[in-house]
């Protein structure tokens, strides 16, 4: 498995559709097939999106190896980011958590979660 940064054509094999925002994101692909996508939709304020295709349910080790991945692509990029629980997604609470969203308040959309830069000492 191989993470990179998504390019414009991924949006599309993910089914995507970011409205015409800017978006920063990274892929994790195998064997050149995009089976994975977690990002940033520059709206204001900015919004987190993650997207898993089957075949990467299987490896919770490679899930795992994403979230850091995605810790570090955060913290790294941005100041407060705020995401949305996917309802349909049992875990997506869960998985916001170990990126480190907290919960911030439940709105139309559903639970909404905000992520802060760790400032490290």
């Amino acid at each position: 498995m191989m993470i990179r940064p998504m390019a414009a054509q991924d949006l599309s094999s993910f089914g995507l559709d970011t409205l015409g925002f800017t978006v920063r994101a990274i892929v994790a692909e195998e064997d050149g097939v995009p089976i994975a996508a977690a990002g940033v939709i520059h709206t204001e304020p900015p919004y987190a999106f993650a997207h898993i295709e089957e075949p990467m349910r299987k490896y919770p080790k490679r899930i795992m190896r994403v979230i850091k991945d995605f810790d570090i692509f955060l913290q790294s990029n941005y100041d407060v980011v705020y995401a949305v629980a996917d309802v349909g997604e049992k875990n997506a609470p869960k998985v916001l958590e170990k990126v480190g969203f907290e919960y911030h308040q439940t709105n139309a959309q559903g639970d909404v979660y905000r992520w802060h830069k760790q400032q490290y000492h």
